[in-house]
C-alpha cells in the first residue's frame, strides 16, 4: 500500500529537488571547467562535426561509422548559426582509416559547442524528467521512485554530458519511449502511444545503429504480450 500523504508527498519532493539540485552542480562543473562541450573524445565528436559539416553542405557524407541523427541534429544548429560558408578544418578521421574529414570552423568555434554543452544539458534534464514521469505511470511508491531516479543519476556519472556525442541524446530517445511503452501497456495497445513508441525506438536506431535490434525486440515482446492478454482476457 502506498503512503502517499501530504507530508510523504513533501518529503519526496524535497528529497527530488536536493537530489537534482546537487546533479544541477555537477553539470555545471562542466560548464564552469569548460563553458564549451569538448568536440574530441578519441574522434567520436569530431566525426560527428565532420557529419554535419556535409549535411549542411548538401554534399555525399562518406561517414559510416556514426548514425545520422545526432549529426542532422548538430547541422540544423550549424546552419542557424552560418555554417557552411566559410572555411573547414581537416580533423576528424574514422577509425581504421587514415583519410582525413573536414569540420566547418564554425562547428569549432566556442558559440557552437557552447549551445552543444546547453543542448547535452537539457536533453538530459528531459530524460531524468521521463524517467521520474515512468515511475509515477507505473504507481511506485515514493521510496521506489527516488532510489530509481538516484539509481540512474548515479549511473548517468559516467555520461559524456560534456562532450560532441550522441549518448545523451540516445538516452533521451529511449527514455521516451519507454514512457510511450508504459502507455502502450496501460492502454490496451492504443494507436497514439504505439506510434509515439515506434517513433521513438525508430529514431534512437538512427541515433545509434547498436539499438536496432533493440525495436525489432520490442515489437517482439509487445507482439507476444498482445496475444497473451487476447487469450487470456487479462485486465492491466
Amino acid at each position: 500500500m502506498q503512503n502517499d500523504t501530504p507530508a510523504c508527498i513533501r518529503g519526496e519532493a524535497l528529497i527530488t529537488v536536493g537530489l537534482l539540485i546537487a546533479y544541477a552542480l555537477f553539470l555545471g562543473s562542466f560548464a564552469i571547467r569548460a563553458g564549451i562541450a569538448q568536440p574530441a573524445g578519441s574522434d567520436r565528436g569530431l566525426l560527428f562535426l565532420s557529419s554535419a559539416t556535409f549535411m549542411i553542405r548538401g554534399e555525399a557524407d562518406p561517414i559510416t561509422q556514426r548514425g545520422p541523427l545526432y549529426s542532422g541534429l548538430l547541422a540544423v544548429v550549424g546552419k542557424l548559426m552560418k555554417a557552411g560558408h566559410g572555411p573547414t578544418q581537416e580533423k576528424a578521421r574514422q577509425f581504421g582509416s587514415p583519410t582525413k574529414l573536414p569540420v566547418d570552423e564554425v562547428l569549432l568555434g566556442t558559440p557552437f559547442l557552447r549551445v552543444a554543452l546547453a543542448l547535452n544539458m537539457f536533453l538530459f534534464a528531459a530524460t531524468v524528467g521521463l524517467i521520474y514521469s515512468i515511475t509515477k505511470k507505473l504507481q511506485f511508491p515514493a521510496a521506489a521512485r527516488l532510489a530509481t531516479l538516484g539509481m540512474y543519476l548515479f549511473i548517468a556519472v559516467g555520461t559524456p554530458i560534456d562532450y560532441v556525442h550522441e549518448l545523451v541524446f540516445t538516452q533521451f530517445l529511449l527514455a521516451a519511449g519507454s514512457w510511450f511503452l508504459v502507455d502502450v501497456v496501460s492502454s490496451r495497445f492504443a494507436l497514439g502511444p504505439a506510434l509515439g513508441l515506434g517513433t521513438c525506438m525508430a529514431l534512437g536506431g538512427l541515433s545509434r545503429p547498436t539499438y536496432q535490434v533493440l525495436g525489432l525486440v520490442l515489437a517482439l515482446l509487445i507482439a507476444l504480450l498482445g496475444i497473451a492478454m487476447k487469450e487470456s482476457r487479462l485486465c492491466l
